[in-house]
Formats: C-alpha cells, structure tokens, sequence
C-alpha cells in the first residue's frame, strides 16, 4: 500500500493550486523519503487553510528539477537549487469544505509544519469524503423494493380520499412496509395490510404488489440484499404505535399523502414541518425518517441507529440538534442539505446511509494502532542520529520531521501495549524504549516488558516487540516473548526461565522458539521444542525464549 503525506504551501510565495491547474505535473523539493506511486496531499495555507491538491510522486530524489514553473514562483525563492526534487503529478483538485482545516482537525489532522504521514483516522475521513464525492446517482427502485412499497402504500390511503377511520393499525402499516424482511418477516406484513383501514381493493393491490417485489428481490432485480433474499433497509427496535393518538396518525398520514407528488424540498419542507413541529405520539426521527425516506429518498435523510451505523451528518461536523428529536427533524435535513449540496452531486441519501457502515469497522482496539507508521519510522530513520533541530543548522526542517515521526511512532507503540494491558488485567507495563537511544541514534526497535502484579520481583517478563530482526522471513514483525532480563537474572533465575522447554506449542498457533548460546547469539530453534531441551540438557545454551 501506498504511503500517504500532507506536504505544506504556502500561496503567498508560491502559487501551487495554478501551477498543478496548468502543467499538470511539479517538481517540488524533497525533504523527506517520499517514494515512487505514494500519494502526496497539499495543505494550502493563507487565507485557503485547506487541503486542496492531491497527488501522485512520479519520480522522487531528482537533484535538477526540469519543470519550467517560474511563472507560479511569486518570491524568486523556488529557483531549483534546493538540491532534492520530487516529480508530483496532479490526481485531483479537492473542493468543498470537506478539506477546510476545522473540519479535518476534528479527524485526526494537525496542521502540517514539515512532511507528515497522514494518520489512519485522517486517512479514513480522506477515503469516505473522496468517495462520496466520485460516487454514481442511485436508482432508489433498483436499489430496494422498499421504496416502491412506501409510495403505493400512501397513494392506497390517498385514494380512500376520506381518513376518518384511520388509526395506529395504519401507521403501523406503513411503517412495516419499509422494515427489512430480515425482521419481519412477509406474513407479518401481509398481516399489517390486513388488520389497516384500506378498502379491499386496496389491501388486495398492496398484497400482489408485495408478492411481486418479493419475486423480483428472489431474482436479483435489486442492489440491495440482506441474506439470500430479502425487502427493505432498515431494522427497527419496536413495532407498534399502538400509543398513538387517532389524531395524530391521520396528521401523520395525511402528511405523507400530501408531499407523496410534490417535487419541490422546499414545499415538502414546510409541509412535513408543520405536521410535525408539535410531535406525533409514539413517533421520534428514526422511525419517521425512514418512512419520509423511502416515500422520498432526495429530500429526506434517515436518522435510524437501529441499523447499527453511525451517524455520517454528525461526522461530516455538520451543527445538528437532537437528532431523535421529531420536532428537529426538518430542520435537520435543511442543514444537511446545504451540506450535502455544497459538497457533492449525489441527492439520495441511502448514499451516505450506507457509507456510514465502513467508519470505524473492524476491532477498534486494534485497528487503531497505526503499524504502518511505526513500520516506516524504522524504515527511514532506524540507526540515524538525531541532532537538537535547533543545533541542525540546514538540516533543521530534516530533524523536526526526524522527531515527529519518532514520538508518534513511539505513540503508536505504546498504545497498542496499553490495548494489549487492558485485556490482561494483571499485567502491568514496566518500561518500554524510546524512540531514541541515550547516544540520541535510533535503534531498530520497540520494546516493552509487561510482569505480572504478583512477580514483579522477578526479572521474568512477557515482552512485546516490534524489530526487523526476526529470525522469521518477515521484514517487520510484532512479536510477544516470554523473557528474563540478562542483566538481573542469576543461575537460579535461568534455570525457573528455562522450563519454559517443556511448554508445546499448540498446533495453529504462529510461535517458535529461540535460543542465546554461550557465546551471546541470538539463533532459532529450527528442531523445534526437542533441539531446545537437548540443548537446555546438555547446557550449551544459556536461555530460550517462546
């Protein structure tokens, strides 16, 4: 995978937004180990103070830049003899507030002073933006049979023309026909069509309709699907408004009916917020946005936790009030709406519904931990000395990058030991490395020494490493060892340590066993545990590790 950077410009000096517009293609001066194919995000900063430019290195440590961008160089300063160049090639112009500073803040990004990896959580919210911004139009009615259902079953009530026998049975109803089949099932749906208040003709109508979305969803006419074959979106926590005032549903009922051919937002706004700023009995936003969705999907967000999802409007930064509040539900979408228009060129909201479903996914506690970054710190610096930035004379911006990627890669490490102590409450972390020695060169890796609460006396620990000297054929590896610490450990200690040769290795499992011989080696045990007791035995080894 590709790395990922923010690089700074400043538009005052240099006029970068133009520049990549007309040549498509700048040579900008390296401070960094940028490599081929990695991707390079541009903070523009002045009045801008936005991520606004995303590229691609093409080429990276040219010491001549052959790009003739003199015309963009507003200070005289970019004049070619920086001495380390980097050929950026433009993937695309970023737009919209998405990339505002304030808003990226909230995910994770820090302002860039020097070069810098762009973190997980930023890469995340980068990723989701990017992809809500190149996504297709949906069509709602080859996406879900829901929505086709939603319509007909308010245009059924539409042509009762009179609603005075109407009741909670026919809210319950409309509600049911956009609740996946994942939870109710078709029969109960088929139940709720009969126990409503529409004329026969109607019910059968709605009947043969859901039989024939069914067939369609069984023959893969939709996009949507939940197991091997299913009608609707959304789950739901409750199934009844059996508390609902008669009033109230034929308020609420009514409503639907009157936006059911409207087109406009704007009318269908005012409408749905008069019928409910006073608030329906029994009814908050979630269930009332996937009803008013699915009637209509370009107009009205879904506000359902049900599904499981978080809520992407709140994630995006945008200023809502109490999202389960009915009463705020309009001027919700009026907000969202803005956004979303100022934004991107998709209307259906069952868009950002389902991207909702890829933030944060995985196990948290550990795809969290940004190993990439830790991996790379390594990889470019390990074995480098570090200089005070202010001792560094032309190498300043070098050490200040060189000590950033240092204690976040330190951060990250340690993080991820404290996910590791929290699921082993009794164990404790000791001490862990820095990201530099005591002679301030960096070593090759991480290391922290976890003992349990009741043997801390000990020098026996259960330590976590993170090295490139694995004697597996992995580069990089993130290791657990059970160790004794040479310097505190005596004949006694050695011999308690060493026992750990008569522990098999279950089968599955991805250990292996290591062993320092009298000389100090550090070698693996390729026989496996029978080469480690012949050794422990025959005591030409001094302590083995698992």
């Amino acid at each position: 995978m590709a790395t990922e950077w923010f690089i700074s410009g400043n538009p005052k000096k240099y006029d970068c937004v133009n520049a990549f517009r007309d040549l498509r293609k700048i040579d900008w001066r390296q401070s960094t180990n940028v490599e081929a194919g990695d991707i390079v995000y541009i903070y523009v900063s002045g009045e801008e103070h936005a991520v606004r430019l995303k590229c691609k290195a093409n080429k990276v440590d040219i010491k001549v830049p052959d790009i003739d961008d003199k015309k963009y160089d507003l200070t005289g300063e970019f004049d070619g003899t920086a001495g380390r160049y980097m050929e950026l090639e433009l993937i695309e112009e970023l737009n919209g507030d998405l990339y505002d500073h304030i808003l990226m803040e909230k995910h994770g990004f820090g302002t860039p002073q020097s070069p810098v990896r762009v973190n997980l959580e930023t890469r995340e919210y980068l990723k989701v933006a990017q992809e809500l911004q190149h996504i297709d139009e949906m069509d709602p009615d080859k996406h879900d049979g829901s929505y086709e259902l939603a319509r007909e079953t308010v245009r059924a009530y539409k042509n009762m023309c009179n609603l005075d026998q109407i009741d909670f049975r026919d809210m319950n109803l409309i509600y049911h026909m956009v609740i996946g089949t994942w939870r109710q099932k078709i029969d109960i749906k088929k139940k709720s069509i009969s126990e409503s208040h529409l004329p026969d003709n109607e019910k059968s109508r709605l009947v043969g309709l859901l039989d024939t979305i069914w067939d369609r969803s069984k023959n893969n006419a939709y996009t949507n699907r939940e197991g091997d074959v299913s009608i609707g979106m959304f789950g739901t926590a409750f199934y009844s408004f059996y508390d609902a005032k008669k009033e109230d549903c034929i308020r609420f009922i009514q409503m639907c009916i009157d936006i059911l051919d409207n087109d406009s937002d704007e009318e269908m706004f005012d409408i749905c917020q008069k019928a409910l700023s006073t608030g329906i009995s029994g009814m908050q936003a979630a269930s009332a946005s996937v009803i008013l969705h699915c009637l209509k999907p370009y107009t009205f967000l879904v506000f359902n936790s049900n599904s499981g999802n978080p809520n992407i409007y709140l994630y995006f930064g945008i200023d809502l009030e109490k999202v389960s509040d009915l009463s705020k539900y309009i001027e919700n979408c009026k907000k969202v709406k803005t956004f979303r228009d100022n934004n991107f060129t998709v209307k259906n909201y069952r868009i950002f519904d389902l991207e909702a479903r890829k933030l944060g996914k995985g196990d948290k506690e550990y795809d969290a931990i940004d190993f990439e970054r830790i991996e790379a710190f390594f990889k470019d610096y390990a074995g480098k000395h570090y200089v005070n930035p202010d001792n560094a004379g032309p190498n300043k911006e070098e050490m200040e990058a060189f000590k950033e990627e240092g204690g976040k890669a330190r951060k990250e490490f340690t993080k991820f030991c404290s996910h590791v102590v929290s699921a082993f409450p009794e164990l404790e972390a000791q001490s862990c490395s820095g990201w530099i020695n005591q002679g301030n060169n960096t070593q090759r890796y991480f290391w922290v020494e976890l003992k349990g609460k009741d043997w801390k006396k000990y020098p026996h620990s259960i330590s976590i490493f993170f090295n490139d000297k694995s004697l597996t054929d992995e580069e990089w590896v993130l290791s657990v060892h059970v160790e004794t610490r040479d310097g505190a450990s005596k004949d006694e200690d050695y011999s308690r340590h060493n026992v750990i040769a008569d522990i098999e290795i279950p089968e599955g499992v991805d250990a292996y066993y290591a062993y320092t011989n009298k000389q100090g080696d550090y070698l693996l045990a390729e026989g496996g545990q029978q080469e480690v007791k012949e050794l422990r035995d025959s005591g030409k080894a001094k302590k083995y590790r698992l």
